[in-house]
């Protein structure tokens, strides 16, 4: 869960490749975004600055970037998984 401006982020298990969007005074489902792939996603970070929403996808191994801007465009990108490293 996160926030921007006056909308929470919510990611469920059980709600595949979607976001839900609340209003942060009233708690009312806004709306949807449609997440293309999004997998098990457990962490979502906002930024006001570049008006975007994060999702981590632990079952991808990637982050998904959607815009909050208007057009919902979704991207995603691969990460590195980190490994234990025996000392």
């Amino acid at each position: 869960m996160t926030s921007l401006g006056d909308d929470v982020f919510v990611v469920r298990i059980d709600k595949s490749q979607q976001v839900e969007v609340y209003d942060a005074v009233t708690f009312t489902l806004q709306r949807r975004l449609s997440v293309r792939g999004l997998g098990r996603s457990y962490g979502l970070a906002a930024c006001a600055d570049n008006k975007c929403l994060y999702a981590s996808d632990y079952h991808n191994d990637s982050v998904h970037r959607v815009e909050l801007s208007g057009s919902n465009a979704v991207t995603r990108w691969s990460v590195d998984v980190l490994q234990q490293v025996s000392q």
